[in-house]
């Protein structure tokens, strides 16, 4: 594990460890020490032991006993099913094209430069007559076009294109794949983990209060809370069993407070940097399927021949990731319990459909806000700043 320093080096975007870096970084081997007894391996890092109070990150949580697992004995085949199911899910072609922070790495001109080039949607006319410059720090392209209708020069960005990105995780997928539910609880267990590890070191003697991502916790229990009190409200005019209870719950927590993203290419090193500008616990969860005797996965559109790298030489290797969606004061408002009875409201929807899966967007903001003063906010908020404009 780098330590943190790395991320705002030249090493930013990089993916490979020399002899120096292995002499400065930690390793972790998630076999010593861990019994059957353990359910999970917490690792923080904090910015000093000199004082009565620190700040610390997590460098790692595992939960050893979450593990995915198929239904079917053929499990390199469900593995690529359900890989295949989360990439027709993906936008822009299937590229990732803005990572700002450095894990695409470094720029290259590479076959996904030219996907990129080629899809309509990166700028007008598949790129011709556009000027793209490299950044000094090799992390992203600057391109200069003129608009088709008003002749205007335009700008945009893009980092280097990689395949996978960014998608809606599909609500029926719980069903199908309730090890997603898994999945998606250890982060607002994660939180709760933190929260009483913090209580548990407050009177230990030679250890500092340590304050462990305060912001992203924080901001985990909200939403949890946000998910439950909808359920319990929702439950109330539609009873559910104690399973469908938990599909119902995992069902709303994703679509309106998880953001997913596919990864199939080795990361470089990066600092996160999110929409809202607030730090957020990610989660992340590998799967690997065994290449084909001639060394490929069979599949399209995969990128690089194993994927992200490290199962070894004869597997291609995916991750899910996910991490906290941006607007998150705007949807605790629009799925609080007291805007439950307002027109447009989470639950109006839920009410209508009968399940919690509708999404908030513009439109539904838009005359949602319509009710005025009648919406509950948080102290301190506006209904003015939480305007699609306004970057909350």
């Amino acid at each position: 594990m780098p330590k943190v320093q790395d991320v705002d080096s030249k090493l930013r975007g990089c993916n490979k460890i020399s002899a120096h870096d292995l002499s400065s970084s930690y390793y972790f081997d998630a076999s010593l020490g861990v019994s059957n007894d353990i359910d999970v391996t917490v690792v923080i890092g904090i910015d000093s032991m000199d004082k009565s109070e620190s700040f610390g990150s997590i460098l790692l949580m595992r939960f050893h006993k979450l593990r995915p697992s198929f239904t079917k004995k053929n499990t390199d085949g469900c593995t690529k099913t359900f890989f295949t199911t989360l990439q027709n899910e993906l936008s822009n072609g299937g590229l990732e094209r803005r990572r700002v922070g450095g894990s695409s790495g470094k720029i290259t001109y590479s076959r996904d430069v030219k996907l990129l080039l080629a899809t309509p949607n990166s700028t007008p006319r598949c790129s011709s007559g556009a000027v793209w410059l490299r950044d000094k720090s090799d992390l992203k392209w600057h391109v200069f076009y003129l608009g088709t209708k008003d002749g205007e020069q335009k700008y945009t960005y893009y980092t280097t294109p990689r395949q996978g990105g960014s998608f809606n995780m599909p609500p029926e997928l719980y069903s199908t794949y309730p090890f997603l539910m898994d999945f998606a609880s250890t982060k607002p267990l994660a939180a709760n983990i933190l929260i009483a590890l913090q209580e548990s070191l407050k009177h230990k003697a030679n250890i500092p209060n340590v304050n462990v991502c305060p912001v992203a916790v924080d901001e985990e229990i909200k939403n949890m809370k946000a998910t439950r009190s909808f359920v319990l409200s929702f439950i109330k005019n539609h009873p559910r069993t104690f399973y469908q209870q938990k599909i119902l719950f995992y069902r709303f927590y994703s679509a309106n407070f998880l953001n997913y993203t596919l990864v199939m290419h080795p990361v470089g090193r990066h600092h996160d940097v999110f929409a809202d500008n607030k730090p957020s616990l990610e989660n992340r969860i590998c799967f690997s399927f065994k290449l084909k005797r001639d060394g490929t996965s069979g599949l399209k559109n995969t990128g690089y021949k194993y994927g992200r790298g490290g199962c070894g030489l004869h597997r291609f290797c995916f991750a899910l990731l996910d991490w906290t969606s941006p607007n998150r004061i705007r949807k605790r408002a629009w799925t609080d319990p007291k805007n439950a009875n307002l027109p447009h409201s989470a639950t109006d929807y839920a009410n209508r459909n009968e399940h919690g899966d509708q999404r908030l967007n513009v439109g539904i903001w838009t005359n949602f806000s319509r009710n005025g003063n009648a919406i509950s906010l948080p102290q301190n908020v506006t209904l003015a700043s939480l305007e699609y404009n306004g970057g909350r």
